[in-house]
């Protein structure tokens, strides 16, 4: 998780296949339309480019309307309501098109993957604002600029884990398995990211270090804003290369992964997550890989009907 190299290796891969997908997508060739199809409409990108910012809004306001009713416990403060019901909108429509429509093909990934780009763009704007809005303890513009720093961490962390509840309920059959096994990646994933804000931000150990070295090289007399400063900008830095670098793997095994979803009915999105981390391969030895691998399973396996 902390390798922030290869994290940031992951996030250029993964991030530099995301726009010619999402250009695909979203073309002006009227036989070349898979958006459609998935959301119920024939017609050509601005009728389905309402329909996703509508699911969008519809979302968003759904979550804020329940945020209220939810009841008062330690770990729901944690979570985003209108996150959460704007990826059971998203996973509920594209576990339709892939596993009840009949319709799903080996090309479809770029269509599905992009058409989550309003929402993310909706959540990530509306966890800015909210999270912007909030009191300032310390006034001025170092503490404004903390705060923001603080604010975009937490709006790019909230896109990723929608994106990775996305995925993991939509690449599975057996949503029940599907949803018990992100609920405690999630509860884990959670814990490294509190320790993680402990130590470079509540404690604070980058802003002393730092300004301990400078001050043994220079001698000179920094600011007080200077350590406040130093560990917001280690945390912002560190935690949104974890973010992005989730956010790149998410889409590296999902879209090299998609054939054998279509095949087996099954593909542990997580547990490949994991194992891409972890044997520090570039998205193309993962591409040679899982061709290799398709070209070798000549006969489908038989995929779980449970639903």
């Amino acid at each position: 998780m902390y390798n922030v190299r290869w994290l940031a290796r992951l996030a250029r891969d993964g991030f530099a296949d995301m726009y010619p997908a999402a250009r695909r997508a979203f073309n002006n060739d009227p036989t070349d339309d898979r958006l459609g199809t998935v959301y119920g409409t024939g017609q050509r990108r601005a009728a389905v480019l309402f329909r996703l910012i509508f699911l969008a809004l519809g979302g968003l306001a759904v979550g804020l309307a329940v945020t209220p009713l939810i009841p008062q416990f330690p770990l729901f403060d944690d979570i985003s309501w209108p996150a959460v019901a704007l990826g059971i909108a998203h996973a509920v429509i594209f576990r339709r098109f892939l596993f009840r429509s009949g319709k799903a093909r080996a090309g479809d990934f770029p269509w599905l993957a992009a058409s989550l780009g309003p929402s993310l763009l909706l959540v990530a704007v509306w966890s800015g604002v909210t999270s912007a809005m909030r009191p300032v303890e310390d006034g001025g513009f170092v503490g404004g600029l903390n705060h923001a720093l603080i604010a975009l961490t937490h709006s790019i962390g909230l896109c990723a884990a929608l994106i990775i509840a996305v995925a993991t309920l939509c690449y599975s059959r057996n949503w029940g398995r599907a949803l018990t096994q992100l609920c405690l990646r999630l509860f884990v994933f959670r814990i490294m990211v509190w320790v993680t804000t402990l130590v470079l931000l509540e404690i604070g150990i980058v802003g002393p270090i730092v300004a301990g070295v400078l001050r043994g090289i220079t001698g000179l007399s920094l600011p007080d804003w200077f350590e406040p400063l130093s560990d917001a900008l280690s945390y912002a830095v560190v935690m949104n290369v974890i973010y992005l670098g989730v956010i790149g793997a998410t889409w590296t095994v999902c879209r090299t992964q998609y054939s054998a979803l279509l095949r087996e009915g099954h593909v542990d999105v997580l547990s490949a997550i994991i194992e891409l981390g972890q044997a520090g391969i570039s998205q193309d030895a993962v591409l040679e890989h899982t061709d290799a691998r398709n070209a070798d399973a000549t006969t489908p396996a038989k995929a779980s009907n449970d639903e």
